[in-house]
């Protein structure tokens, strides 16, 4: 079996990420309805860990790092990284945030959190929904398949913390970008793609190094 054969296919809608729910939620912060905005909180694991200042501890599945190719029509390049972790109460705590597929070859990020336009996302999840912390910084590195920093914010609750654990990155291109036959668009605003596992690709080469 060739290489080619083991490439996942993904469907693409419109790119947004969490960040861009935050102009949803306007500015009140009662929780948002998980069913509205965020799945449930996941289910715990050992390859992330969110610390927060007072010694309270979430722990979840590795981080995610998406990349996706340029798309047929003129879509730009995009990426994004998130995390989602959970307490043994099961509460949840999540980080997620967009930016320039370039910034990532520096693996050092500076993400101003918030509920404006291109900012990152800051979230407290409970069976009664999803609290968006209002501002704050998130300060993390990326490297090696590993993802580390810290966060300040303004929020009462979580006013700071430490992130550590692991990170799996996934580079998403059209399919003739592998040698396979173009498979266009799958309806409006949609496109079918496949990941570039290996990175052997033009576009996915630069995060070979991830």
């Amino acid at each position: 079996m060739n290489m080619v054969q083991h490439e996942r296919s993904f469907v693409l809608g419109a790119l947004a990420g969490l960040s861009l729910l935050c102009a949803a939620c306007g500015s009140s912060e009662e929780p948002v309805p998980l069913g509205t905005a965020f799945a449930a909180p996941p289910s715990a694991g050992e390859d992330m860990t969110i610390r927060i200042e007072d010694g309270h501890v979430f722990n979840g599945e590795p981080a995610a790092i998406e990349v996706v190719a340029p798309l047929p029509g003129g879509a730009s390049a995009a990426a994004s990284i998130s995390l989602s972790t959970v307490d043994l109460a099961g509460q949840g705590l999540s980080v997620s945030f967009d930016l320039p597929p370039h910034a990532l070859v520096d693996h050092d990020f500076i993400v101003e959190i918030g509920r404006f336009p291109g900012a990152g996302t800051l979230a407290h999840l409970t069976s009664g929904g999803a609290r968006l912390i209002n501002a704050g910084k998130l300060l993390l590195q990326a490297r090696d398949g590993r993802i580390s920093g810290s966060f300040r914010s303004s929020d009462e609750q979580f006013p700071s913390g430490t992130i550590e654990g692991r990170y799996e990155i996934a580079c998403l291109v059209p399919p003739e970008h592998l040698g396979l036959a173009p498979n266009g668009t799958v309806s409006d605003g949609a496109w079918m793609l496949v990941e570039d596992e290996a990175r052997t690709s033009d576009f996915c080469k630069a995060f070979r190094e991830y």
